[in-house]
């Protein structure tokens, strides 16, 4: 399976319940899916930890820090 690119990828291959199941709020995971900004910077490490778990590929600087250009 290649890499995901986009956040809303990121959470269709997780799925929204696995996220609530790891504390995240429904309405959280909502917000970051509609969102521009996707999914918090800092809530990054925990999520690519998840994908791990899951065997989902992410992209090599998912959990870095991005900065407002």
């Amino acid at each position: 399976m290649s890499s995901l690119c986009t956040d809303k990828e990121v959470i269709a291959a997780l799925g929204v319940e696995i996220l609530v199941k790891a504390g995240y709020s429904l309405f959280a995971v909502k917000k970051w899916r509609s969102s521009d900004r996707g999914i918090p910077w800092k809530e990054r490490g925990k999520i690519a930890k998840l994908a791990a778990s899951k065997r989902i590929k992410l992209p090599a600087d998912f959990a870095e820090e991005r900065r407002a250009a």
